[in-house]
């Protein structure tokens, strides 16, 4: 039961980019890596951790005495001249034009800077495959299926197209790398589709493109996901899971390995050659063994965190990208050394790939932008995976052209959100605004690598680096995704933004979801600002039974017993996937934050429990998300489509959402809240959220930034990229139309030949955007969540649900449970 409650958490925490602060004044004791390895050569001393010894909170809640009690406003700062600036020189690839041939689509899938030449592999779609089918092949083109085909093709860094480069049947792109006088080596695999395994297959072409000559390799037999490097001495390393092998420049075996842990991936390090090595339970690339380039032995191993690992195992210098910078990662010292933030260039680090550090100071990368005019919602688009390709060559500036901006500190949970980084490098680029915000990612990295730890343990270790900050003055002006955060929205840590928010005269309130700015309220109070959000709650085919907009466990129980003996009124969901979001959406009823109550031990709470408990099921199997039932694959979905369960939970975050699920008109839909003793309607939960610290430096620029966030452009821009609902009437109503402009433009395609799409494609329709609107404007309730307290239900309901304890000594218990956690804060 504990790993299905990880895994709830996991997604409903991860989604919602929540960062659970352990209430300001409360320290939590970090717990130790798992530093066993099944692999004795992973000797290096970095893996042995130590406790901080200046760091022994209590996990469960106690007070840190030496904590300060009042948090230290941030310095202010400015941004300097002196300050490292770049300056960019950007440059589209422009694919080699081929006569006749239209696209539809084209997508940039691999890409390798090779001194001054890009070369870059390109999937195209075709808008008419007949006719234009043996003029790709003729030009250098190969056929995946009738519509799909990709090219490998050479660019200068002006972006101009040079040739494409021919290769054999059934052969991927690999990587290129740079030889002597100029010619480049080319690295394919080529795939045998009678055993699905690869072989090596290289060549070397000049810099104009002309193949100069192949290299052949003996001894290498079939092989599973396939790497190869080439090593300066003149050898090459090839590399596959379980195995390595290195070979001499004329393609003669040296030394062969064969260990099961080894993985594909290779990589260069401060002048060292390291091969990856898996790790159990979950065989993630856990450390990186160096091997001799002369004789290929094994030597030293080791070991780095997951998400190093991941980073490093696509790129040949070890370099780190994220959306705050580029970090190089030196193996054997197990640290990162920044190259490049986001405040340092007029580039989006986040989509930056493939690189290389210039002697003279530049650097050059490829930056890889999707295009978000194609593929917006989904497969109800023709379009899929567009997107643009651009060299970018960085030179230091002899100024910054930021000089004199007051610096603020933006502070992000998690660093995956390229579309974010996107518009606060925007916002940052103008040189009319006053502030200059300074990205960088708020994270502990004590469990990263132990997939047995729980979610809440992690987030709870990087709050505290949060905290910590906060007090000594050093913390963030900004923070990012703590409107689900029921425990940190206090004066004491956050400014209410309610006040900014009615006394900005840029700002109407009729073009905005006002409602959601006040269901995200607190007495008034509205520490944290959503700016997109999405809709949860259940969905009811009302065909079989009566269902009030609000429900509660009273009308549940009687509409499921009016049900036929086969149907159930909500799918085999377990308890803790039902107990979680109606934890979530009635918190406010059992947690008083002003007065420091817990209210467990009530009627309201009993009998959300035993609610639970009559309608779940206490454990089920999974496979692929897929769940099991009485032998049978069903997912919710299917079971609600096929009239065999009444209610499912729903989450809309776009009309298209909305539409897939109440657009059968077959079918007559009611949607509502989450069951409980009131009633309560659709919950809105935050997906970006913004909030400005009681330490910032100034919160009037921390305002103008965040009210930057709220104009139509950027709602626009975000909601749909992020695929959630925006604040901004205007960007909704834009979001809408294209929604509806291109589900009928897809409906008439399938009018005209049903067969060939083989369902038909949903509807989306001004009237089903009223019904959304109208569920929007209606929404009063917000998600909230306590990350301690959430932990202690989910923790002793568990116990209710088995039969181990009686609901009253359990509802004792976690009220007792919760009340000293509030007591301690």
């Amino acid at each position: 039961m504990k790993k299905v409650i990880r895994s709830l958490l996991a997604v409903s925490l991860a989604a919602c980019v929540v960062l659970p602060m352990a209430s300001c004044g409360k320290s939590t004791k970090k717990s130790e890596k798992n530093t066993n390895v099944e692999d004795s050569d992973l000797s290096d001393e970095r893996a042995e951790i130590t406790e901080d010894p200046s760091d022994k909170g209590d996990t469960e809640g106690a007070s840190n005495k030496n904590t300060p009690k009042t948090l230290k406003a941030n310095p202010k700062r400015t941004v300097e001249n002196k300050s490292s600036y770049y300056n960019a020189e950007k440059a589209e690839l422009k694919l080699a034009p081929v006569e006749g041939v239209e696209f539809a689509t084209k997508e940039f899938t691999t890409a390798s800077i090779v001194g001054d030449r890009i070369l870059a592999n390109v999937r195209v779609t075709l808008t008419d495959s007949t006719n234009m089918m043996n003029t790709l092949l003729a030009n250098d083109y190969l056929m995946l299926d009738e519509e799909i085909f990709y090219s490998l093709q050479l660019f200068d860094l002006n972006g101009e197209n040079i040739c494409t480069i021919p290769m054999g049947d059934r052969c991927d792109f690999l990587r290129a790398f740079p030889m002597n006088n100029g010619e480049i080596l080319v690295t394919t695999s080529e795939f045998n589709p009678n055993d699905c395994k690869t072989k090596p297959k290289f060549f070397v072409i000049s810099s104009s493109g002309e193949k100069l000559r192949d290299i052949e390799f003996e001894n290498t037999g079939s092989l599973y996901m396939l790497q190869a490097y080439p090593v300066d001495n003149g050898n090459f390393f090839i590399s596959s899971e379980g195995v390595l092998f290195l070979f001499d420049s004329e393609g003669k075996l040296i030394k062969k390995q064969k260990d099961q842990s080894l993985g594909c991936f290779m990589n260069y390090s401060d002048g060292k050659w390291y091969v990856a090595r898996t790790m159990p339970p979950a065989n993630y690339i856990g450390a990186y063994q160096e091997v001799d380039v002369n004789t290929g032995e094994l030597l030293k191993t080791y070991k780095v965190d997951e998400e190093t690992a991941e980073a490093l195992s696509k790129n040949k210098d070890c370099l780190i990208f994220s959306n705050t910078g580029v970090s190089q990662y030196h193996i054997g010292e197990g640290k990162s050394t920044p190259i490049l933030s986001n405040t340092s260039a007029d580039v989006n680090c986040a989509h930056l790939t493939n690189g290389e550090l210039l002697s003279d100071g530049s650097m050059t990368f490829v930056n890889v932008d999707p295009d978000t005019d194609n593929d917006q919602y989904g497969t109800a688009c023709y379009c899929h995976n567009a997107n643009t390709m651009t060299a970018v060559k960085l030179t230091p500036a002899d100024k910054n052209p930021n000089a004199g901006k007051e610096i603020l500190k933006l502070g992000l949970y998690t660093d995956t959100d390229p579309y974010l980084t996107e518009k606060i490098m925007e916002y940052n680029s103008d040189l009319s605004s006053n502030a200059y915000i300074e990205v960088y990612t708020i994270r502990d990295n004590d469990l990263a690598g132990n997939p047995e730890d729980t979610l809440i343990q992690f987030m709870g270790l990087s709050a505290q680096q949060v905290e910590k900050e906060l007090y000594e003055g050093t913390g963030p002006d900004i923070l990012v995704g703590f409107s689900n955060l029921a425990e940190f929205n206090t004066d004491e840590c956050l400014i209410d933004l309610k006040q900014y928010l009615d006394n900005d005269a840029t700002i109407k309130k009729d073009d905005y979801f006002y409602n959601i700015f006040d269901a995200f309220s607190t007495n008034g109070k509205m520490y944290s600002m959503p700016l997109t959000f999405s809709l949860h709650g259940m969905v009811v085919n009302t065909t079989d039974t009566e269902v009030k907009e609000k429900w509660t466990f009273e009308d549940m129980e009687k509409a499921k017993s009016s049900l036929l003996p086969e149907l159930r009124i909500i799918p085999p969901y377990t308890c803790a996937e039902m107990l979680l979001p109606i934890m979530t959406a009635c918190y406010s009823d059992f947690v008083d934050y002003e007065k420091g109550e817990a209210n467990f031990d009530s009627a309201e709470f009993k009998s959300l429990l035993e609610a639970v408990k009559k309608n779940t099921v206490t454990d089920t199997k999974y496979e692929d998300g897929i769940i099991f039932s009485d032998g049978h694959f069903l997912s919710p979905d299917i079971q609600f489509n096929t009239n065999s369960t009444i209610a499912i939970k729903a989450n809309y975050a776009s009309l298209d959402d909305y539409c897939t699920v109440n657009g059968d008109p077959a079918r007559k839909t009611l949607n509502t809240g989450y069951p409980s003793l009131q009633g309560k309607g659709m919950t809105a939960r935050g997906e970006l959220s913004m909030s400005i610290t009681a330490c910032a430096s100034n919160p009037d620029l921390a305002w103008e930034f965040i009210r930057y966030f709220l104009n139509s452009e950027t709602q626009d821009y975000l909601s749909t990229n992020k695929k959630t609902l925006p604040v901004n009437r205007s960007a909704y109503d834009t979001n809408c139309q294209a929604q509806i402009d291109l589900s009928s433009a897809l409906y008439k395609e399938y009018s005209k030949n049903p067969a060939e799409f083989g369902a038909e494609p949903v509807r989306i329709t001004d009237e089903k955007k009223a019904e959304l609107t109208n569920m929007i404007t209606s929404v009063d309730n917000a998600y909230r969540l306590d990350s301690e307290i959430l932990k202690i239900v989910l923790d002793e309901a568990d116990r209710y649900f088995r039969d181990f304890q009686s609901l009253d000594f359990i509802c004792k218990t976690i009220q007792e449970r919760a009340t000293e956690v509030l007591k301690n804060r």
